[in-house]
C-alpha cells in the first residue's frame, strides 16, 4: 500500500494534482472505455496516475494493471461502494486494497447480484408507463456490468429523452416514477469490507449527500 500513498493524500503540487485522476469507470461498470483503454487514454492525456474505481467490481482492475505497466501510467487498484444514507446518495471509494480478498469479493458478488435483480423490475417499471425498451437492448449496451446509466442510455437511444440526466431525473433518480430501491451497505460495513482488504476507504463526491452545511459534513466524515 505504501508505494501508493502519496497519490491518496491531497497533493500540494498543482501540477501533479493535474495529471492524477483517482476516480475513474471502465466498461466493467458505467464507464464506456475498457479498462486497457481508460490506462491509453491517461497516457494520451500526460496523467501520472489513475485509480480504477468500477461500481461493485474489481473485474477491470488486473487489466488496468498490466496497461498501466506497459504504458507508464501507475494503476491504483479501486472500487466504488453504494452505501445507505437517508437523505441522499453515499458512495465510499476504497483504494490500494487485495483485489482477490475472498470475503471482500464475496461482499461483491452480492451487490452484483442485487443490481442484475433490480434491473428488470426498473424495465418493467417504464414498460408500464409505455415506453418500449428490453432487457435485452439495454444489456447491449455494456459489456460488464449493467445498472441505470444503461437503462438511461436506452431511453436515450429510442428518443424518449434527450439525455442521460433526463432519463435520470425524470425515471431513474430516487424519488422518480421507476426508481426501484435495493440493498446497499451500511456506510460502517462499506468501509470496514475495505479495511479488512487491506484498504483505504474514502468518502466520493460528498455533493450527492444533500448536505448544505460544511460543518454537517465534517461531523459526518468523523463519524464514519
Amino acid at each position: 500500500m505504501a508505494k501508493w500513498l502519496d497519490l491518496i493524500r491531497w497533493p500540494n503540487d498543482q501540477y501533479l494534482m493535474n495529471r492524477i485522476d483517482l476516480h475513474t469507470h471502465s466498461n466493467c461498470s458505467d464507464g464506456s472505455l475498457s479498462p486497457r483503454e481508460l490506462v491509453q487514454l491517461a497516457k494520451k492525456r500526460d496523467l501520472r496516475a489513475i485509480a480504477l474505481t468500477d461500481h461493485d467490481t474489481v473485474a477491470g482492475v488486473a487489466e488496468a494493471v498490466a496497461a498501466g505497466k506497459e504504458q507508464g501510467v501507475e494503476v491504483v487498484p479501486g472500487v466504488e461502494i453504494s452505501a445507505q444514507y437517508p437523505t441522499g446518495a453515499m458512495h465510499i471509494l476504497g483504494y490500494c486494497f487485495s483485489p482477490s480478498q475472498p470475503e471482500f469479493l464475496k461482499a461483491l458478488k452480492k451487490l452484483q447480484e442485487v443490481r442484475a435483480a433490480r434491473n428488470p423490475k426498473i424495465i418493467e417499471r417504464l414498460q408500464a408507463l409505455g415506453l418500449e425498451i428490453t432487457t435485452d437492448e439495454v444489456l447491449n449496451l455494456s459489456s460488464g456490468q449493467v445498472g441505470r446509466p444503461h437503462i438511461a442510455k436506452a431511453l436515450v437511444n429510442r428518443g424518449y429523452v434527450s439525455s442521460i440526466d433526463e432519463a435520470f431525473s425524470r425515471y431513474l433518480q430516487k424519488g422518480a416514477v421507476a426508481y426501484v430501491e435495493k440493498f446497499r451497505f451500511s456506510p460502517q460495513e462499506a468501509i470496514a469490507l475495505i479495511h479488512g482488504a487491506g484498504g483505504l476507504a474514502v468518502l466520493a463526491h460528498p455533493f450527492t449527500l444533500g448536505i448544505n452545511e460544511p460543518r454537517e459534513l465534517t461531523l459526518l466524515v468523523k463519524e464514519l
